[in-house]
């Protein structure tokens, strides 16, 4: 496929219909090991790096009609037919915009706290500051961790972006594509008109964070517009990491919503 790269992932499990998992921005596959471990028991399980993120390949371009094409050039490689899609945030954007092109290639479509909607951008901050810490050549995660905290990144925060925080030839930097992210955040904030929306429409579950705002009830009628039939569920006393924050529970209802498609 024109311009798809070969994402790097892991495989676990048996079992129909396979499962694959999209991180969210700054992530990488590493984040949702003991989901896809839990998951893996009665399915086929594919984790991924999304372009740009983890091992997966650096890019000029990150948007969700490249990285769609990534994951249905992945599909093809395997020779998967359909899967579910489970994506967080960023991945979850992906997975949807998967699901508007290429209907026939999903059986299920999960998404975790996000909407089909473009956000303020709210990442400047964060940005700079991560930058920064390439910038100054530090010698320690420690020293990272430090400087982030000088910048008012707080400690969930702090801890999920420092596993991507590597060693390589004697120097730390960040394993994705900061320069590419950063040039293409409005890409990453908004979400592509998809066109004529089909008519046929794959069983979709979209979970929450009561407390997050990245999916509100005002977001609801955004994601039953593109997704009719869509249950939406709201995890109490959860943010946007709710999968990090109540993994048992989160399970629960993505096994639940799995066992019912057979």
């Amino acid at each position: 496929m024109t311009g798809a790269v070969a994402l790097r992932y892991t495989e676990s499990g048996h079992g129909s219909p396979s499962i694959v998992i999209l991180h969210g921005l700054f992530g990488a596959r590493r984040n949702w090991q003991r989901i896809a471990r839990k998951l893996a028991e009665s399915h086929r399980v594919i984790s991924v790096d999304l372009r740009n993120h983890g091992e997966s390949p650096h890019t000029a371009a990150i948007n969700y009609p490249a990285m769609a094409a990534d994951v249905e050039h992945l599909l093809d490689n395997l020779n998967v037919p359909s899967a579910t899609l489970l994506g967080h945030s960023m991945g979850g954007k992906t997975a949807m915009y998967f699901a508007l092109q290429y209907p026939e290639r999903l059986r299920a479509l999960i998404v975790v706290d996000i909407a089909p909607v473009t956000y303020p951008f709210r990442y400047n901050r964060l940005v700079a500051a991560m930058r920064e810490v390439v910038a100054l050549n530090l010698n320690s995660r420690a020293e990272a961790d430090a400087r982030l905290t000088s910048h008012g990144v707080e400690s969930p925060l702090r801890d999920f972006l420092l596993q991507n925080f590597i060693l390589e030839d004697g120097r730390y930097r960040w394993r994705f594509n900061l320069e590419a992210i950063e040039r293409d955040m409005l890409h990453i904030m908004g979400f592509p008109s998809p066109g004529q929306v089909r008519p046929e429409h794959p069983p979709a579950l979209f979970i929450c964070g009561e407390h997050s705002e990245f999916v509100t009830p005002a977001h609801h009628a955004d994601i039953r517009r593109l997704f009719p039939g869509a249950a939406v569920i709201t995890l109490p006393q959860s943010s946007h990491w709710l999968h990090v924050e109540q993994p048992e529970r989160f399970l629960a209802i993505v096994t639940d919503f799995l066992r019912n498609l057979r």
